[in-house]
């Protein structure tokens, strides 16, 4: 085995660390309710629009959370609650100050709300706690998404950020602006909806990062897949993905050296079955010597399990590349044998992304 097969082997395992221990809890820890979590529109890398902020305040209080041990992030970091937005924001007012932990670098910093009222916009406390999220982010600001912890009181929720400075901030830390965190259920301000790439990094801060795909339809499967790759967690969109050998190291590796390209998705269409497309009776079948399927509407049609979509991607590559829309087919299929839920055949997504 060559070195280079073995370093691509060991990207995959440590980008995908972390998974496991969900993938073993008992069937109950993986059922929290959805709520109203409405994973249904598109994600991407989109702005948020904050609403107004004002002056400081104090700082609100925080003890070690008591009781049962909570489950860890590679062994690190306590998950959070899956609390909805409702709740939490009854609980966290203006002014206070909370403590946020990163899941996957275990970085920590203090915030306070400053407004927001479908999610909470906050600010880093300190010039140092600026310092700390910019760290998190790799050293440039983004809109990313990232899940973290947020110690509120005696409670630890799964929440979400994106790292970009936006909006007004009157806070002397070196942030020009607030950044958003959301919560289960919470909802962009601009539009109204409910994010559903914040809502991927809430369950995935809560240890329970499948659960967006268990009750997803196929079309909403391929839409939480390329949400996950545009928030570049390859980890996360495996989740949703069967890829054959060589194709889920492809993604590890574009993510790895930061040439995975921002995705929009501009249309998703189902490949109707030979005798759907042309009414009710089908047509005689054509003389096959081979016996072979050769058509993607003959295996949509032979297959209930299996589904095909022609999809239409807008892609802007890191490199400055001019966006440019591709066009391609996926196919989605329902594992029987792994909780009856769809996944996305990663065959075709390497000829779609790839520059």
């Amino acid at each position: 085995m060559s070195w280079r097969l073995l370093l691509l082997i060991g990207l995959l395992v440590l980008t995908c660390q972390g998974m496991g221990d969900y993938l073993n809890l008992p069937a109950e820890e993986k059922g929290l309710p959805l709520n109203s979590a409405g994973l249904s529109a598109n994600g991407g890398n989109r702005k948020e629009e904050g609403v107004g902020l004002s002056g400081g305040g104090n700082k609100g209080s925080r003890e070690e959370q008591k009781g049962k041990e909570s489950r860890r992030y590679q062994g690190k970091v306590l998950y959070g609650e899956p609390l909805s937005w409702e709740q939490v924001n009854k609980i966290f007012p203006k002014y206070t100050t909370i403590l946020l932990t990163d899941l996957e670098t275990g970085k920590q910093l203090e915030v306070e709300r400053r407004g927001g009222t479908y999610h909470a916009d906050i600010q880093p406390v300190t010039k140092a706690d600026t310092t700390v999220l910019k760290e998190i982010y790799g050293g440039s600001w983004s809109w990313r998404r990232r899940a973290v912890v947020a110690e509120i009181g005696l409670k630890r929720l799964a929440a979400s950020i994106n790292g970009m400075p936006h909006g007004a901030g009157k806070l002397n830390n070196d942030f020009p602006g607030h950044f958003c965190i959301h919560f289960l259920g919470s909802r962009v301000h601009q539009s109204r909806k409910v994010d559903p790439a914040h809502q991927m990094m809430v369950w995935k801060a809560a240890g329970c990062p499948e659960k967006p795909f268990l009750e997803a339809g196929p079309e909403e499967t391929i839409n939480l897949a390329l949400i996950a790759l545009n928030q570049k967690d390859v980890a996360l969109a495996s989740l949703g993905l069967v890829c054959p050998f060589g194709e889920d190291l492809w993604l590890a590796t574009q993510v790895w050296q930061d040439r995975l390209p921002s995705i929009t998705l501009k249309r998703l269409t189902p490949v109707k079955p030979t005798g759907e497309a042309r009414g009710t009776e089908k047509e005689p079948e054509k003389h096959n010597p081979s016996g072979k399927i050769n058509t993607t509407e003959q295996m949509a049609q032979d297959n209930p399990n299996r589904r095909i979509y022609e999809i239409t991607l807008t892609l802007q590559y890191p490199d400055g590349t001019v966006r440019r829309d591709k066009k391609g087919q996926l196919a989605v299929v329902k594992d029987l044998l792994r909780e009856e839920r769809w996944f996305v055949e990663g065959t075709g997504l390497k000829t779609l992304l790839e520059q």
